[in-house]
């Protein structure tokens, strides 16, 4: 049984050669764009665009680690017991890839890159983050109203670097937030206008105090909050002159040993509590994934509970 586990993370030297395809092609990009997606992610977003069978998946993830485009990894969840997923991650091989076809023009060094990645503190974050964002746009590929808006577009022509959120002009001490990600979803029976959301994943981790500072969820939601104010007259958000946005704090913790953070922010941070500029929900369990677009959200302001296929445009 030990010598089958340890075989999972040797490639088999005996490996056929492959005919990469486009679906395989759209593996590596969304690995690329995402950094690290776990088999059922890939599935899922994968399945949006062409039915396809999770066991297909796994075994053409396989053939692909087997031949060098991709690398695999198994990280064990700290609060569940049990088997998980295998997460992969791009190699230089299969960014190479990307580069002959013309979707990217650098490499980025994954190799070097996937070596810090097992000892990494962040990465059960990433494949948060990243589990969202795949969710989300697999859930809107399914929908005939919906378009999933990735970060990516919206830096096209961009010349910023940093996503980094801080008002220029406000009073000490100042706040900042750096988004995990930003995406928009755009509504065809709106006459396409769209909502843009700056999302913060959290794993527990975050740290809450009625005092705010720049490492306290309180302190990102002030943050934000200055931002809203100061550009709310020129509807013209940074970091991408965004004509609106939302602040969606999502957890995928069913609770929490200290007091609450969703909704101990709302009830001890009186910028949250007087706005509906934040939402907050969680992601439980792999069906809340499936079922992203309707999830509950709480809406800081009234607590009242929304969804995002329920918002529209400011």
């Amino acid at each position: 049984m030990a010598r089958k586990a340890f075989k999972q993370y040797q490639r088999d030297p005996n490996a056929l050669p492959l005919r990469l395809t486009e679906r395989d092609i759209q593996v590596f990009s969304y690995l690329w764009n995402h950094r690290l997606l776990r088999a059922d992610h890939l599935y899922r977003v994968m399945n949006a665009h062409a039915p396809y069978s999770l066991q297909r998946v796994r075994r053409r993830l396989r053939a692909l680690y087997d031949n060098g485009y991709l690398e695999r990894f198994y990280f064990e969840d700290r609060d569940t017991p049990g088997s998980r997923p295998m997460t992969y991650a791009l190699t230089d091989k299969g960014a190479r890839v990307l580069a002959k076809e013309g979707l990217i023009e650098e490499t980025g060094r994954m190799n070097e890159k996937n070596k810090r990645l097992k000892d990494s503190t962040q990465t059960e974050h990433m494949i948060l983050v990243a589990a969202i964002l795949t969710a989300i746009e697999a859930a809107c590929l399914q929908s005939d109203d919906l378009t999933f808006i990735f970060e990516e577009t919206l830096r096209d022509g961009w010349q910023g670097g940093s996503l980094k959120i801080e008002s220029k002009e406000s009073p000490k001490p100042k706040y900042r937030a750096i988004p995990d990600a930003v995406f928009g979803i755009r509504y065809a029976q709106l006459d396409n206008k769209a909502s843009y959301y700056f999302l913060e994943a959290d794993r527990g981790s975050e740290m809450q105090s009625p005092n705010p500072n720049k490492t306290t969820i309180h302190g990102k939601a002030e943050a934000y909050y200055q931002i809203y104010e100061q550009y709310r007259p020129s509807r013209h958000y940074p970091p991408f002159e965004l004509p609106n946005f939302r602040v969606l704090f999502l957890t995928d913790k069913a609770q929490f040993a200290r007091q609450d953070r969703l909704e101990g922010l709302i009830t001890t941070c009186q910028k949250v509590a007087r706005t509906p500029l934040f939402l907050f929900g969680r992601l439980t369990t792999e069906s809340d994934f499936d079922q992203i677009l309707d999830l509950p959200l709480l809406e800081g302001k009234d607590k009242r509970s929304l969804s995002l296929r329920s918002q529209r445009p400011t």
